[in-house]
C-alpha cells in the first residue's frame, strides 16, 4: 500500500512538471505570435 502511494506521488509530480512545461511553452508561442 505505501509503494503504491509513493508511485502514485511520483506520477502526480512528473504530470504537474508536463503540464507545467506545456504551459511555458503555449505561452512563449503566445508571446512571440503577438509581437
Amino acid at each position: 500500500m505505501e509503494r503504491e502511494y509513493g508511485i502514485w506521488r511520483a506520477a502526480a509530480y512528473a504530470n504537474e512538471r508536463v503540464i507545467s512545461g506545456l504551459r511555458s511553452q503555449v505561452l512563449s508561442k503566445f508571446e512571440t505570435n503577438q509581437e
